[in-house]
């Protein structure tokens, strides 16, 4: 049975509908993910590029660090990937590109290759909602990749 070993979240800041992930010791340009025909996720060996559909100024990012594969989140999360990154350093950061980089937003404790499944759905607020709070959240789970 999956046991979590760890988990957090920090409130980010969307620019232009995106935010990137990506590891300290990484640096990655990534294409927008509608440019290669995904609706919101954009892949490279360290780093993902997250797109909102939606005009928003906030999201919610949840980290979880898992001994092995999570049970599933479908329910939960109707729209996730999961995808294999290298972290060399083990210690994420989040780019909120004109907000500037967020560092140590969560740290795995281990360098490697590591599965990664991304979620990501909107929360139930309004434009003229406080736009300190987010509107959206995004699930990062992970897991140790087979080498």
């Amino acid at each position: 049975m999956p046991q979590l070993l760890l988990d957090d979240y920090v409130d980010v800041g969307v620019d232009h509908r995106l935010v990137q992930l990506t590891d300290q010791f990484a640096q990655e340009a990534l294409p927008v993910p509608r440019a290669i025909g995904h609706p919101w996720l954009s892949v490279g060996t360290s780093a993902v590029l997250l797109e909102s559909a939606e005009d928003i100024w906030r999201a919610q990012f949840n980290f979880e660090l898992w001994d092995e594969r999570p049970s599933s989140i479908e329910l939960e999360w109707p729209g996730s990937e999961i995808v294999r990154l290298y972290l060399p350093s083990g210690v994420l950061d989040v780019d909120q590109l004109t907000g500037g980089m967020l560092m140590n937003a969560f740290d795995l404790g281990a360098d490697g290759h590591y599965q990664v499944r991304i979620a990501w759905r909107p929360l139930d607020r309004k434009p003229e909602d406080d736009v300190l709070e987010p509107q959206a959240s995004v699930l990062f789970q992970f897991w140790r990749a087979a080498q």
